[in-house]
């Protein structure tokens, strides 16, 4: 039985892609900001008012604000929540279509998980489809879908097992299309 040789390392398309980035100029390297956040920062050894902070109202270190903030914690906790909170008000009102997000055609719940009380959604209860909105769509709108997309066997698909399909060619036609632009 033969040793196996080193495995390849699983990152190292990362480099031409930024070498790719780099030569098109849409490379945007991080910059240092070497002051606390606020509306005025140092970037990069410069004073420059921010306009992207989440402290545009420079409150962050007002007394009462830090009080305010502690007592928040102390009483409901920290952790991750603001992305699941962004991401999931996105898949309220739009869906992933491809490579881009569009409108739905109604405002509500995308999906199983979506459906879930909030500490099932955490674990992981429930199924997502990548933002495809399992519910604003019927049957045969997802297997016109798949017919587009080239999908083989859709008509024998229960409805799940299409947007299943359809998530997973999507996926693949997005990185397609991401390598040839590279």
């Amino acid at each position: 039985m033969s040793t196996p040789g080193p495995r390849p390392n699983p990152l190292a398309h990362l480099d031409d892609e930024l070498a790719a980035l780099r030569e098109r100029h849409l490379y945007r390297p991080l910059r240092v900001m070497s002051s606390a956040q606020g509306p005025i920062v140092s970037l990069d050894d410069r004073r420059v008012i921010s306009l992207s902070s989440n402290d545009y109202l420079g409150l962050s270190h007002h007394p009462r604000m830090k009080a305010a903030a502690i007592r928040a914690v102390e009483q409901y906790g920290e952790g991750e929540r603001a992305h699941r909170t962004a991401f999931a008000s996105l898949k309220h009102t739009y869906e992933k279509s491809g490579d881009r997000w569009v409108p739905k055609k109604e405002k509500g719940a995308s999906d199983p998980r979506s459906r879930q009380p909030t500490d099932k959604a955490r674990a992981g209860e429930g199924k997502t489809f990548g933002g495809i909105d399992y519910y604003g769509h019927t049957k045969k709108e997802f297997e016109q879908r798949a017919k587009e997309l080239g999908i083989t066997g859709y008509s024998r698909m229960r409805k799940e097992e299409l947007v299943e399909a359809i998530e997973k060619r999507e996926q693949s036609e997005e990185a397609r299309r991401r390598r040839e632009a590279a």
